[in-house]
């Protein structure tokens, strides 16, 4: 999400009425950078990140670092999985931000493929009570959407979905 639809997303939604401080959920954190975003726009009290990929989450973790250091309350926690319905795993291919998940592997490609631990958020944080959660994880977002079922019925979380992954999602994600 660009810092423009981010404050575009505040905007609308009214982000002023939710609770002090927010409790933010980012599925694909990459390198932290939403995160940074947001710490600058609102009070952000918890933090949990998701980022399966290893070479962006080294990065989200030493991103962490200098968040923290800017917001002395936050409590960040980020974990080296993605978010989906059932514990397994899946494959990634790329790197950074071309990171995708991979659905059928040819045997000319599997050596640009790693495998990545998947686990249902309801699963990981099964008492957690959500402001707001951003879903950008490759085309995996029903998926994710699908495991985190109660954290959605408990908190009404306003959630934000990267949806250009797959032009079906435009259509079959509610």
């Amino acid at each position: 999400l660009s810092l423009f639809n981010l404050r575009r997303i505040f905007h609308k939604f009214k982000f002023s009425n939710l609770l002090k401080p927010l409790l933010y959920i980012d599925l694909g954190a990459y390198n932290g950078d939403t995160l940074r975003q947001l710490c600058g726009m609102k009070d952000v009290g918890s933090a949990i990140l998701l980022e399966p990929d290893l070479s962006n989450f080294n990065s989200l973790r030493q991103n962490l670092t200098s968040i923290m250091r800017a917001n002395k309350d936050l409590d960040p926690i980020a974990l080296p999985i993605a978010a989906g319905k059932e514990h397994g795993s899946f494959l990634l291919s790329g790197e950074g931000e071309a990171v995708n998940v991979i659905s059928s592997v040819s045997k000319e490609n599997f050596v640009d493929c790693r495998s990545v631990s998947v686990a249902p958020l309801d699963d990981i944080f099964p008492a957690a009570i959500a402001d707001f959660v951003k879903v950008d994880v490759e085309g995996h977002d029903i998926e994710a959407i699908q495991g985190m079922k109660r954290l959605i019925d408990r908190s009404t979380p306003v959630i934000a979905i990267s949806l250009y992954h797959r032009p079906c999602d435009l259509l079959s994600i509610p």
